[in-house]
């Protein structure tokens, strides 16, 4: 576990998230020099990654982006966590590797360990150098999209849909709700990704911690040095010879470490491989600079089943995915105008013999002021057509302003609007969004939604109006939040107070909430938890008292979020008691009203990547789940199953 004194001995401390709420997200008023600088959602070029107000298409692990055309293609590999907080692992691909202008070509992507173009992280941070100066940070997130961050009052922060905020002095990443990062790796000079920084403890606002080691970089002997994840250690980690792990990542012994191995120590078992594959590099802009050979990421294969393998165009951009069982997509690019690849046609073949599906995606510019992506499903049977803000001066340049559905015959059946708005610390969201059914013709019907959302993003008020009657709302409903500033000062920025419906005549509450309002319970011999979080930090977000119309409900914590106990307004109770042996990361018992002869015994499956629930009556309902946490099956001792 790591504690509060060991964090002020290496330098990254455990002090609270201090500052005014304004310092955190900025306000836009009495900032510095250094203040504020806006940018925008698009550059006019690449974007890459899944970001919060970008508009994408795609099934399965596959999103393309309606704006830049990017494709994001992102395989969930392992969840860590526990205690109630999870965080994904994905490998990620992004396509817009390569840009051009009259002066030079760019290529983007680089192999820190897992195939060219691809990464597996669950964030970063890369500073930005002028003149060995650092100047800038750019937050990366799983998928690998990248925000900007700007200053403000001592932090960076996100004005692009994100409401996070960098403090360099700390290496710490804040969220919202009260989690936060320590950036306690950096990659060395002879990495690809020389100064990226990467989270070395994520921890929860109940101080429940995950750790994560890296190996060293290719010039350096200092562990957590280089983006390549060495092991994770949650609540579920087991004890082996080498210390606490939840799941080991293994490598080769090349120049570059590939990973080759993930291992969840949890079920003992090899869950993931991985192939690679050298090739030839070229500019799809020609030239003759020589790029040399890359190693391309070939199959990904979970367990016994079948493996998940790619190909690529001689540019490095992913072509092919044939799916383990059958499925193929494919992909095919064009240069852009703005020097940018981006696709143009994606087709998708369901199983082996059937005939490929086909869509066709086209961009034009016609005005100043908007940019059209057209998606064209097979046959033409449908259209889809996005239209985006195309000034560059504009604050919401590359922002969605209108998606429109056409039948085949290019009668448009559906429009959709959107209006945007800012915070008061300049952060895009949607504020209204219109939609008109048969539009432009005499059976045209609109109905909109209005939002209002505060400095956190939280939403404090929605309007709904009735088709065609847009000039009053049938019904507004109003939210507030806790600003109690020592929980701002936590960084908890997310707490709903009350919510309130009303229309013309009558206001009804619809739900009132209180925080932290009973004792917390103390645990002993926790690991992977600070223990600073004791049960005399009462600061905790934890949802205590909940009143839904006339339903009340009483909650009871330990100290580590972890409900134990339950109760409504005409006395019945639940009493939950923990698994001593695992951690307490799992419940054990469930016992209706202090009655133990009706107690429900749980435990956990024989790879633990399930739990059994047994019935006094002797009863069992059993569920399965993969390494992602995702439910899997659902069956009873009375044979009745489900599968997902």
């Amino acid at each position: 576990m790591i504690t509060r004194r060991e964090f002020s001995k290496i330098g990254l401390g455990m002090t609270v998230f201090s500052g005014s709420v304004h310092a955190m997200l900025g306000s836009g008023e009495g900032d510095d020099a250094h203040s504020i600088l806006s940018p925008r959602e698009w550059a006019g070029s690449r974007r890459v990654g899944i970001r919060v107000n970008g508009s994408y298409w795609g099934g399965n692990n596959e999103q393309i982006d309606m704006l830049s055309g990017n494709l994001n293609y992102s395989l969930p590999l392992v969840t860590a966590g526990g205690r109630g907080k999870y965080l994904k692992i994905l490998c990620s691909y992004n396509s817009q590797i390569w840009e051009h202008d009259s002066k030079k070509t760019l290529a983007y992507a680089n192999d820190v360990g897992f195939g060219y173009g691809w990464r597996i992280q669950i964030g970063s941070i890369v500073p930005k150098l002028s003149e060995k100066e650092c100047v800038g940070y750019t937050f990366i997130n799983n998928s690998g999209a990248e925000y900007p961050l700007s200053f403000s009052q001592g932090v960076w922060i996100s004005l692009q849909g994100l409401y996070i905020s960098y403090d360099p002095s700390k290496e710490r990443l804040q969220f919202p709700d009260g989690t936060f990062w320590i950036m306690g790796c950096a990659s060395s000079a002879g990495e690809a990704d020389a100064g990226t920084k990467h989270p070395t403890l994520i921890q929860d606002r109940n101080g429940n911690q995950i750790i994560i080691r890296y190996m060293k970089g290719c010039d350096s002997n200092d562990i957590n040095s280089s983006a390549r994840i060495q092991e994770i250690q949650d609540s579920q980690a087991v004890d082996s010879a080498s210390g606490r792990k939840t799941y080991s990542f293994i490598y080769d012994a090349g120049q570059v470490p590939h990973l080759l191995t993930i291992i969840n120590h949890i079920s003992n078992a090899e869950i993931w491989s991985f192939a690679y594959e050298a090739q030839n590099l070229s500019s799809p802009f020609g030239g003759h600079d020589g790029h040399g050979p890359i190693h391309i990421l070939k199959c990904i294969q979970k367990e016994t089943a079948p493996p998940q393998s790619f190909s690529y165009n001689s540019f490095g951009e992913l072509q092919q995915v044939h799916m383990p069982y059958g499925a193929c997509y494919r992909w095919d690019y064009v240069s852009g105008q703005n020097g940018v690849r981006r696709v143009i046609q994606r087709g998708i073949v369901l199983s082996q013999g059937k005939q490929e599906a086909i869509y066709k995606i086209s961009t034009n510019n016609p005005k100043k002021s908007r940019y059209l992506t057209t998606l064209a499903e097979p046959h033409n049977f449908a259209k889809r057509i996005g239209s985006f803000d195309g000034d560059p001066q504009s604050s919401t340049y590359g922002l969605l302003s209108a998606l429109e559905e056409l039948d085949r015959y290019n009668k448009v059946l559906r429009r959709t609007t959107n209006l945007w708005k800012m915070t008061s610390s300049g952060v895009p969201y949607i504020g209204t969004i219109s939609i008109s059914l048969d539009p432009d013709t005499p059976d045209e019907a609109i109905s909109k939604n209005e939002f209002d959302r505060d400095l956190f993003g939280n939403l404090v008020e929605s309007k709904r109006y009735d088709f065609n009657i847009l000039s009053k709302p049938i019904a507004v409903v109003r939210n507030r939040y806790m600003m109690d500033p020592s929980y701002i000062s936590q960084g908890i920025c997310n707490l709903l107070l009350t919510t309130s419906i009303s229309n013309e005549t009558e206001t009804i509450e619809l739900r009132r909430n209180q925080y932290d309002s009973t004792p917390l319970v103390d645990r002993s011999n926790l690991s992977e938890h600070d223990p600073y979080y004791g049960p005399s930090l009462t600061i905790r977000g934890n949802l205590t008292v909940s009143t839904v119309g006339e339903v009340y409900h009483r909650i009871k914590y330990d100290i580590t979020g972890q409900i134990i106990s339950f109760e409504d307004g005409v006395g019945s109770q639940l009493a939950f008691t923990d698994d001593k042996m695992e951690n307490n990361t799992r419940i054990q018992k469930i016992i209706p009203n202090q009655n133990e002869a009706l107690a429900l015994q749980t435990m956990s499956t024989t790879n633990r990547k399930g739990v059994e629930i047994l019935s006094p009556s002797g009863g069992k309902i059993e569920i399965s789940a993969d390494d992602c946490g995702r439910k899997m099956s659902v069956s009873n001792s009375d044979g009745i199953e489900e599968s997902l």
